[in-house]
């Protein structure tokens, strides 16, 4: 079964479960409605007629409809994460067809003066962040983005491993990413710590022997009438009734903000349960992924049970909005103070342990996501990690082109350090620098690579590619070039093994300075511990290989005329580029 028929078969079994739920929901919705009718009812005659067998029929339709509310509760879950479902499975089968536009392209996270972020397309409109990012949550949007931006990553074999065996779990990775699509709130960990800094009210109402001798009250004197048979009485149930709801007011205000602050985030606390029970419920071959599962483990309290416990109690908690119903248990035998008071104890008890469980979710929705985008690419490979300061591929190419149209080339640094690389207009150097860069990352991560073979070291990545001028500094384009060379000396002085991608240095001077300025800056940098491309329009500069045959090696991308039209073939050949292209690309859009 190809990706197309996993992703439609997922569908169509989808919207199967989803036709079904609805049918319930509608069930259920004029269900509630009949139970809720027969409730009054009975309350207003058992009243009205004084009827000890009335009121008992009151007190069981009220258990009923509690029932029946808990459940249709339940269905609408069921529906909302099958909604979930269907969008997770809908962007799989967008992303196939090479649109990536319902995912976040990390926008936010870009800067220009990254060592090579900017210049390899990392964050943005149809960026590798938006490609990989199945993340939901504010703290795993940021972990992917920095490990995006870590130049000191590490080729780790474990990675690897972790995401080879997300891969080959895809329901499983589906389920997660449907309950990790309920993570709504912007910044969940400091909303908790904005709750844990927020001071709980110790009013002596909810002191338990007191709002247990409170709630008792109400359900006492109604027995009592009903058990002496004095309906005469009845209207003097109101006093309990009333006195019931006087003292909860006086607590209304506290519980009313607590409430507040945690009903913008009881959604994500249920999509946070259901992630963590399937971390937790899964058996880890891979230390990375046991690592995150361990996290869990070694907490003081069940994550599961202590979570679970929370959402009930926020539930209740949630029945304060029904007006009717939160006056009548309240008067009756206050339900909400009973409430408060455990949310309050589970509060002090275990919300500092809240924000690691966090970290632990959010650290598994960035693997998610890493081993969806393998998934999905099951033509890639795993690097190797070489121990020397190597680097070789075949038939590499960029991951972002489309296979139907991608054109792939070799590549080893076999006796030399850095490649001087020439060629026509648009013939291919630009993609060809990005393919490499772009694969870096992707092999850091511990991602396949669009490759047949990929073998490397530890490196750092360092580009200059495309500088941008900038108002706001004051500063040219050529100075901001400038500096950015600037920056991989630097880099380069720090003597850890590194690999540089630069791209026409130096557009912002004349030819004659533009190439001088080249040559002296590769003649400065070439006994660094590095290996690297260069790509130039000036032929000039590959005579350095001649020169130095053991620093430097010659290759070019060509571009040749058939049938009057410019065709570029994006060959990767050895030697240098003597054919420009730039009278004959202005000719054929009729620019001169």
């Amino acid at each position: 079964m190809n990706l197309n028929e996993y992703y439609t078969s997922k569908l169509e079994s989808n919207i199967v479960i989803r036709d079904e739920l609805k049918r319930k929901d509608q069930f259920f919705s004029t269900l509630r409605l009949a139970v809720g009718a027969g409730m009054l009812a009975s309350l207003y005659f058992s009243l009205l007629k004084g009827s000890l067998t009335i009121g008992a029929a009151f007190l069981v339709i009220s258990i009923a409809f509690v029932a029946l509310v808990v459940m249709h509760m339940k269905l609408r879950r069921r529906i909302s994460f099958n909604k979930k479902m269907l969008e997770v499975v809908n962007e799989e089968l967008a992303y196939l067809s090479n649109n990536i536009s319902e995912f976040d392209d990390g926008s936010e996270f870009k800067d220009p003066t990254h060592l090579y972020a900017d210049d390899l397309d990392v964050f943005g409109k149809g960026s590798l962040y938006q490609r990989i990012s199945r993340v939901s949550s504010v703290e795993a949007k940021t972990r992917l983005a920095y490990r995006l931006n870590d130049n000191s990553a590490q080729i780790d074999i474990d990675k690897q491993f972790a995401v080879k065996e997300l891969s080959e779990v895809s329901d499983w990775r589906i389920r997660f990413r449907a309950f990790s699509k309920g993570l709504t709130t912007d910044d969940l960990h400091s909303r908790i710590e904005q709750w844990n800094a927020l001071e709980s009210t110790n009013s002596i109402l909810l002191h338990p022997v007191l709002s247990w001798c409170l709630s008792a009250l109400f359900p006492i004197c109604l027995v009592l009438v009903f058990g002496f048979e004095r309906y005469d009485l009845i209207d003097w149930l109101l006093l309990p009734f009333v006195l019931n709801l006087f003292l909860f007011s006086r607590i209304l205000k506290s519980l009313k903000r607590d409430q507040a602050f945690v009903d913008r985030i009881s959604n994500d606390l249920n999509a946070h349960k259901e992630l963590l029970e399937m971390i937790l419920n899964h058996e880890w071959s891979s230390n990375t992924l046991k690592n995150i599962r361990l996290k869990l483990e070694e907490c003081d309290h069940d994550a599961l049970h202590v979570l679970g416990k929370l959402t009930k109690l926020v539930s209740s908690l949630d029945s304060l909005n029904n007006m009717f119903g939160a006056s009548l248990f309240n008067g009756m035998f206050l339900y909400h103070l009973h409430v408060y008071r455990s949310f309050l104890n589970w509060k002090k008890a275990n919300s500092k342990e809240l924000i690691e469980w966090l970290d632990a979710q959010a650290e598994m929705e960035v693997w998610v996501g890493l081993s969806s985008f393998a998934f999905n690419h099951p033509d890639f490979i795993y690097p190797e990690l070489s121990e020397n300061t190597d680097f070789s591929a075949t038939a590499i190419g960029h991951p972002f082109i489309e296979s139907e149209k991608r054109v792939t080339n070799d590549l080893d640094f076999d006796g030399f350090k850095l490649v001087i690389l020439t060629g026509s207009n648009m013939a291919g150097k630009s993609t060809f620098l990005r393919s490499l860069g772009v694969n870096i990352i992707l092999a850091r991560l511990g991602l396949p690579v669009c490759a047949k073979s990929f073998r490397l070291s530890q490196m750092q990545l360092l580009t200059s590619m495309k500088p941008q001028d900038s108002l706001n500094d004051n500063q040219s384009y050529f100075q901001a070039e400038i500096e950015r060379l600037r920056v991989v000396v630097d880099q380069l002085d720090k003597k850890h093994f590194s690999f540089i991608l630069l791209d026409e240095i130096l557009r912002g001077t004349n030819s004659e300075d533009k190439r001088n300025g080249t040559v002296g800056f590769l003649e400065k940098i070439h006994s660094r511990n590095l290996k690297g491309l260069i790509a130039t329009h000036d032929i000039e500069i590959a005579e350095l290989t001649a020169k130095k045959p053991a620093v430097y090696s010659n290759k070019y991308f060509e571009s040749y005329q058939k049938d009057g039209d410019l065709i570029f073939d994006y060959v990767l050949r050895d030697g240098v580029c003597h054919t420009p292209n730039a009278t004959q690309l202005m000719k054929q859009k009729g620019i001169i």
